[in-house]
């Protein structure tokens, strides 16, 4: 597991996922935003909506679940 905080200006942006994992399901703020398959370990979401202050975002797959936090400004 791992957790990070980073900074962000805006409130829509493209968020890739890296995994070994055939799958993946991508959270936001406990929302689901679906499971996707990737290309060579890259997972991509697009236009994914993020509120003003800190957004959770927590990446799942078969191989275990991975978190980061995401402030926006």
């Amino acid at each position: 597991t791992t957790q990070g905080d980073t900074l962000f200006p805006y409130t829509t942006l493209f968020r890739s996922v890296y995994s070994n994992a055939p799958e993946v399901e991508l959270l936001v703020n406990g929302a689901s935003l679906g499971k996707k398959t990737g290309a060579n370990g890259v997972f991509l979401w697009e236009n994914v909506e993020l509120k003003r202050g800190v957004n959770a975002l927590e990446a799942r797959s078969d191989t275990g679940i991975d978190y980061a936090d995401i402030r926006v400004l």
